[in-house]
């Protein structure tokens, strides 16, 4: 069993999500946070389909020992709602803005930790967006990422010419300034790269979510087996990403890639 795991985590009250590279990083943080790495953490683009349902177990968890941080462009009087709801005010902090702009809401070097799950695969000016993450992390805070990937379903393969032209044309209206519907995925060495000029070191990029295996937990496993299911689905993609291949010839057949870096 990999020492990554946090037990808890699957015993808990909750669904756990069936995306991998978000439970990698869920790991991350809860090791971090336990061993008090992580004081302040930033969380851009947390509204999603189900406000904080990410963070659940750390702030239920681990209550009092970090404080979030978190932002969207919309959805956030329904995130305040479930804040309210679980009497999380004082460990959670919401404001609505960009992640173009972080720099007119916090001052320079105010997290140790940031997170974007899901958020990447939304931006069309990465370059800009990871800019703007380096200028709000203290020097040597760390950063978790979790993205839809490019290697495992081309953003312009003419094959699927419907989709093609979709693509093209969310790139065109990006290129205007309009990614209100912008969602391409991306390559590891396109966010290595934007990471690295930005002074963000790659700690680590490995691939996860089996299309087959997200497919069977998402919409055939019942849900008082979900967890138990993940767990071990969790664990094998685990063992694969050690092995040295995985980079270099099957990472087109996981759905997402999870990226952590460092802010030398």
């Amino acid at each position: 069993m990999p020492s990554s795991y946090w037990d808890e985590f699957y015993t808990g009250p909750w669904i756990v999500g069936g995306n991998v590279a978000k439970v990698k990083v869920i790991h991350e943080l809860q090791r971090l946070i336990a061993n008090g790495s992580a004081p302040s953490i930033l969380d851009i683009g947390i509204v999603g389909p189900q406000p904080l349902e990410f963070w659940e177990p750390l702030l239920e968890g681990y209550p009092s020992r970090f404080h979030l941080t978190g932002i969207d462009v919309w959805g956030i009087d329904k995130a305040r709602q479930v804040v309210e709801q679980h009497g999380w005010e004082k460990q959670v902090t919401l404001r609505q803005g960009s992640g173009y702009t972080l720099h007119e809401l916090f001052a320079p070097e105010s997290f140790d930790l940031v997170v974007a799950t899901q958020v990447l695969e939304h931006i069309a000016q990465l370059p800009r967006f990871i800019q703007q993450v380096a200028a709000v992390m203290r020097g040597g805070a760390q950063g978790f990422f979790a993205i839809d990937s490019a290697h495992y379903q081309s953003r312009y393969d003419v094959k699927d010419p419907v989709r093609l032209a979709k693509n093209l044309a969310k790139k065109s209206l990006s290129l205007l300034g309009f990614e209100r519907h912008y969602d391409l995925p991306w390559l590891d060495h396109e966010l290595v790269r934007a990471f690295e000029r930005a002074g963000l070191k790659d700690v680590e990029c490995r691939y996860y979510n089996l299309h087959p295996i997200r497919f069977i937990h998402n919409h055939v496993v019942p849900n008082d087996r979900k967890n138990a299911f993940l767990k071990l689905w969790f664990g094998l993609e685990e063992l694969i990403n050690e092995i040295d291949v995985v980079s270099g010839h099957i990472k087109h057949l996981f759905m997402g890639l999870y990226i952590h870096v460092a802010k030398m």
